[in-house]
């Protein structure tokens, strides 16, 4: 419904298990490398657990899909069987023959005959149990007898079990003392934090075309708070919130448009549930307690904004210069404070103007298409950046700041150089050396720089992306001096990747690609350091 309006090419928020959109957390990548672990020849027994939605059955499936060589996998999505259906759908899976009407020992022997066909073969099987929560008592004995099919040397058979909270509890409990005991590594899948939540909204926008910020930084904030960081939670109150802002009319999602879609998607899940107001004493027990802490953050000074948790893995978007100013405005309106805008003409002498020269790029005051227009007829693009002195400093490129003055007026600041530990910043009608303490007191870190684009004008390319981007990709890593073997894309970006010391994920996003740039571009790029 909302996919032409918002210029996308798919849904972004679909609650299916998509490996394609999938974004890995610290966490998640440590939960992977947990499941990862079944295929060394030391593990045996793996348990993967969080809440419902947090994203465990999405990696499973990341993991299946890298289809690992020289390992065979069985995914039993229904646990709720007795011992002999679970031993008759493993064979399935694995694609074993057994006798008609088998009983337990047939189904086991038949197992056992091919997982040491398989080991001679030097190969190995590992079966994955989903919603393991729900085995029975007998199940989870039964699987426990098929990790003594083994050699002299090793176990035949690795198992991993995926499920809710409630399995760590069940294998706590004495009965299961003997199958708690053979567990060689377990991984709890914990919410996502507030940068992961935003990082990964970004992320699931940018997959799905995405080539500006949909949501303010303070919508991002107000979706983590109400979906408590899992991921199906954000998928459903995000994909609502779109679908609001479609129906308004809005180019992008505020944090009034995130509450009402909260309360929607709550109102579906407990339909027919009649809320109970809150008794009147409970009322004026909240606001006497919530007016004096407001008062507090009403006077309170500015802090430094939050690193991202993963800064080599934060996406980012492009944005049109107006829309940039446009969300700022909008995320400092929704936290009920006062803005008011100063006059902004963009001219050659003016921030953004000045922005463009650096790159020898003209800006033309008569014209009166915005000024990332003008930037896009001269082969560069826009790209808006939700991060912090981190990131800018990561991507090394001057960039265009907004900051607000003592009288709440928004003002246009181009940092052009890195002096040591000190930012050399353009404020239009002088200069300043500024101490990263005094940058990150006035400025939310939010910035606007420019970068040459893939054709498309995405953020991320890889194996999926659309040809011409591809064939630029292709072109650009080889200038760098990196081949395209095989027409193996994703691993020609990891060998990029390695070299430069960037989180090596195979796909070139925005990190990877101005790195990248500064490689192989034929123009001299402008740096900060």
């Amino acid at each position: 419904m909302y996919l032409s309006y918002f210029g996308l090419t798919e849904k972004p928020f679909n609650i299916t298990p998509d490996p394609r959109f999938l974004y890995l957390s610290e966490q998640h990548r440590e939960a992977l490398a947990h499941l990862l672990f079944s295929t060394d020849e030391s593990s045996s027994f793996i348990v993967l657990t969080g809440e419902v939605g947090a994203g465990k059955t999405t990696l499973c499936r990341s993991m299946l899909e890298d289809g690992i060589e020289g390992n065979r996998f069985a995914l039993i999505l229904n646990p709720m069987q007795s011992p002999l259906e679970l031993l008759a759908s493993a064979c399935d899976e694995f694609g074993i023959a057994y006798p008609t009407d088998p009983g337990i020992k047939d189904l086991v022997d038949a197992l056992n005959r091919w997982l040491l066909a398989l080991n001679a073969d030097n190969e190995q099987a590992i079966l994955i149990i989903d919603e393991a929560q729900n085995l029975g008592f007998e199940t989870l004995e039964q699987i426990r007898l098929l990790t003594n099919l083994e050699t002299g040397s090793k176990k035949l058979l690795k198992i991993i079990l995926i499920g809710q909270p409630e399995l760590r509890q069940m294998l706590d409990r004495p009965e299961l003392r003997q199958l708690s005991q053979r567990v060689t590594a377990r991984y709890h899948l914990a919410p996502m934090t507030a940068p992961e939540t935003a990082a990964y909204v970004r992320h699931r926008l940018e997959v799905a075309g995405a080539r500006r910020p949909l949501f303010t930084a303070a919508a991002l904030k107000r979706v983590h708070r109400l979906s408590g960081g899992i991921p199906r939670r954000i998928n459903l109150i995000a994909d609502r919130a779109l679908t609001g802002a479609y129906a308004r009319q809005r180019d992008i999602v505020d944090p009034r448009l995130v509450a009402t879609a909260a309360r929607e998607v709550s109102r579906g899940a407990n339909a027919g549930t009649p809320a109970r107001p809150l008794p009147w004493f409970a009322i004026i027990a909240v606001v006497a307690l919530a007016l004096p802490l407001l008062a507090w953050l009403r006077h309170a000074p500015p802090s430094t904004p939050e690193p991202q948790a993963d800064p080599a893995a934060a996406p980012l978007a492009a944005i049109d210069d107006r829309e940039y100013v446009a969300a700022l405005e909008a995320a400092i309106e929704a936290e009920g404070e006062d803005v008011t805008t100063a006059p902004r003409e963009p001219t050659p002498s003016t921030p953004i103007g000045k922005l463009l020269a650096l790159w020898g790029a003209t800006l033309d005051p008569g014209d009166p298409t915005p000024a990332c227009d003008q930037a896009a007829r001269q082969g560069l693009a826009c790209l808006y950046v939700e991060g912090g002195i981190d990131d800018l400093v990561a991507l090394d490129r001057p960039a265009l700041i907004e900051v607000r003055d003592d009288a709440g007026k928004m003002e246009q600041w181009l940092i052009r150089s890195l002096l040591e530990a000190d930012f050399l910043v353009d404020r239009g009608s002088n200069d300043a050396t500024l101490s990263r303490d005094r940058l990150a007191a006035v400025w939310p870190g939010r910035f606007l720089l420019l970068w040459q684009a893939p054709p498309s004008g995405g953020t991320i390319v890889h194996g999926n992306s659309p040809t011409a981007d591809r064939r630029w990709l292709r072109a650009r890593l080889a200038r760098a001096g990196v081949t395209v073997e095989n027409d193996d894309l994703e691993a020609a970006i990891r060998r990029f990747q390695r070299r430069n010391g960037l989180a090596v994920d195979g796909k070139a996003g925005i990190r990877t690609l101005l790195a990248l740039e500064r490689q192989s571009s034929d123009t001299a790029i402008p740096t900060l350091q």
